[in-house]
């Protein structure tokens, strides 16, 4: 799925959309509207809109094309803006449409939501909805959507890597711009980011983005936790497992072969002992640093 302002790369090899481009590519546009394949029910934004893709999607401008001998290409596009499909034909294989673009509602508009938001939000804080956030400013919602992303570069394991930043930008400075963007990277379903992509709404789709981000946050650290309770208690396990070792090897039988086997035995463990409390204490550090 594809955002306003925010890059996307294409490998073009079907016949139909190699043709569709070299039709851009001469008319002087550089430019094609993109949207998504549907699968299941229709969205609820798509209405009655009675076709095998959706009804919203981006118009993209391609700012670098790379053409091969076979006939395949590399796109480098950037999305423009968001547009709805009023009516569509079929030709040369794929869809030509009549669009209207798709434009934010106004900025006194969102001030009264969100004074009104703000003023009868009654949601408990713990809950991760999107009412739940109704009681955060949309500077806010913007600023601890920042914050993620921060962190998230801070950590080892985390996928704002510098090669995805490279790729597509830095986060936006603009609020507006700021969704679009982050919902391109996180890991979330087409239906979820279909949602960021038809509102009209800065502070709707700030507060979308902030539930999945929430939502992460939460699975993060109920796995950190468990993790760090079992391995808080692997050299506990460990050491106790040395004693057995320990009573069982001192009875056996001083034989050669006895000997060789309790020596490899006594390597294997040691080894295992070393490497769960390693384990245990570099899991402590990531702890305390998060």
């Amino acid at each position: 799925m594809t955002f306003p302002r925010v890059p996307m790369f294409l490998h073009v090899f079907e016949p139909r959309y190699r043709l569709m481009l070299r039709k851009v590519i001469n008319d002087g546009s550089r430019s094609f509207g993109m949207v998504s394949h549907r699968r299941g029910p229709a969205p609820p934004a798509d209405g009655d809109f009675d076709a095998p893709f959706t009804r919203y999607g981006t118009m993209l401008y391609i700012t670098n094309l790379q053409m091969f001998p076979d006939g395949r290409s590399l796109v480098e596009t950037i999305g423009t803006y968001r547009f709805k499909i009023m009516s569509y034909t079929w030709q040369d294989g794929y869809p030509i449409a009549k669009v209207e673009r798709v434009e934010d509602i106004a900025y006194a508009d969102e001030e009264r939501i969100e004074m009104a938001e703000r003023r009868h939000d009654t949601t408990p804080e713990n809950a991760v909805t999107s009412e739940s956030l109704s009681h955060l400013s949309t500077q806010e919602l913007y600023r601890q959507g920042l914050e993620f992303v921060n962190s998230m570069r801070n950590s080892s394991t985390g996928w704002f890597t510098d090669s995805i930043l490279n790729t597509y930008g830095q986060p936006p400075q603009d609020p507006a711009v700021f969704p679009f963007w982050i919902a391109t990277l996180l890991p979330v379903h087409g239906r979820e980011r279909y949602t960021v992509l038809v509102s009209t709404s800065v502070r709707e789709r700030l507060k979308l983005v902030m539930v999945w981000i929430r939502s992460m946050q939460q699975r993060s650290w109920r796995v950190r936790w468990f993790l760090y309770r079992l391995l808080s208690r692997l050299p506990t396990i460990g050491i106790f497992f040395v004693m057995i070792y320990i009573f069982f090897a001192n009875r056996q039988d001083a034989t050669e072969r006895q000997t060789v086997v309790s020596d490899e035995l006594s390597v294997y463990f040691i080894g295992t002992i070393i490497a769960i409390l390693a384990t245990a204490t570099a899991f402590s550090r990531v702890r305390y640093r998060a």
